[in-house]
């Protein structure tokens, strides 16, 4: 009995690792204004920007369709050991549903009550 619990853990740890391994098919490095993509129904993608965390301000995912599942969130810091430096914010998806879709970002001072936008990325994406 105990061998079947062992085997049984081992294959579900096999399992839960292989997915946690799968790596993004689509980039996209997006910037303030508007971009339009191609992504598949099922597959991650990601999309990157960059900004300076250190000075307090972020993106922030403001709009997200129903279908789409935010899977990570990650920052790469560029200029390590420099004040002001560039951060790259990574957001990791997976969209179930096919069709038309639309990413909204937004830089500013989340940690602020009220905070103001300077900058908006919106990433169209059509997943097929």
């Amino acid at each position: 009995m105990f061998r079947l619990k062992l085997l049984l853990a081992v294959a579900l740890s096999v399992f839960m690792f292989a997915q946690c391994a799968e790596k993004p098919v689509l980039l996209v490095q997006a910037d303030s204004g508007e971009q339009a993509v191609t992504a598949k129904s099922g597959k991650l993608f990601t999309v990157q920007l960059r900004g300076q965390l250190s000075t307090g301000y972020s993106w922030k995912l403001t709009e997200i369709p129903a279908s789409f599942q935010l899977i990570k969130e990650n920052v790469k810091t560029e200029e390590k050991d420099k004040a002001g430096g560039v951060d790259i914010q990574e957001f990791i998806f997976k969209s179930v549903e096919k069709g038309d879709f639309i990413l909204t970002f937004r830089y500013a001072e989340h940690w602020k009550k009220k905070p103001k936008y300077v900058k908006t990325s919106t990433v169209k994406i059509r997943v097929e």
